[in-house]
């Protein structure tokens, strides 16, 4: 037979037409390169051969439990489960997340525990930011929010806006300033602050309308002063 453009038994068309499988024995896919189809020719191209290879397989002992693992050669696997990484990790530093300071040098922090922290930044207002943020995460907060949402209809107050993500619970009495008026310096103080978590001082705003409020962010300090 002639081979051609259009009569080439290595093509897959031809080779079922003509019905020239696989050199291989019991391989009845038809032939493509050399004899051999897809799977075969990929092993010979590979391994210099076209039949499959049991790749090597060697014995390992784990370095905590001492298990026995059969792994390739190849690969540097020294433990044989997460148990033991974890077990293997303690008290071992990881040389890239460690920072070491050269010789002769001084770090510029040195002696300085606690630089301008506290009541010595020009920002300090009595250490009431971290009551203010522990009773923003907590879940009474968060029914609180819902709460007024849900009485709302989550539609904002002002312009009728109902985008879900644009939404924000407004304090119409400022957060902060029933913080300072009731003195409160715990969260548990402040569960015991009906005022507080009165859904009848809250509002639902869309967050342009709500930054427009004369007590949103650093302007409560002017209600607060008034």
């Amino acid at each position: 037979m002639i081979i051609g453009r259009g009569n080439n038994p290595n093509s897959r068309g031809n080779a079922r037409k003509y019905g020239l499988t696989c050199s291989i024995d019991n391989c009845d896919r038809p032939h493509r390169t050399k004899g051999y189809c897809n799977t075969h020719s990929e092993h010979l191209r590979r391994y210099g051969t076209p039949h499959r290879i049991e790749h090597r397989k060697i014995e390992k002992n784990c370095l905590i439990c001492k298990k026995t693992m059969i792994d390739s050669p190849s690969r540097e696997r020294k433990l044989c489960s997460y148990s033991c990484v974890s077990e293997y990790k303690k008290g071992k530093k990881d040389k890239n997340l460690t920072y070491s300071i050269p010789k002769g040098t001084t770090p510029w922090n040195k002696n300085l525990v606690g630089f301008k922290a506290g009541e010595q930044h020009h920002n300090w207002r009595g250490g009431v930011t971290t009551i203010y943020k522990s009773i923003r995460t907590t879940s009474k907060y968060a029914q609180w929010r819902r709460a007024v949402f849900i009485r709302d209809n989550y539609t904002c107050q002002e312009c009728l806006d109902k985008r879900g993500g644009n939404l924000n619970a407004d304090h119409i009495k400022p957060f902060s300033f029933i913080i300072h008026e009731s003195d409160i310096k715990s969260l548990s103080e402040s569960y015991k602050c009906e005022e507080l978590w009165d859904i009848n001082n809250g509002r639902t705003l869309c967050e342009p309308c709500h930054i427009k409020t004369p007590t949103f962010g650093r302007k409560a300090l002017e209600y607060e002063k008034a």
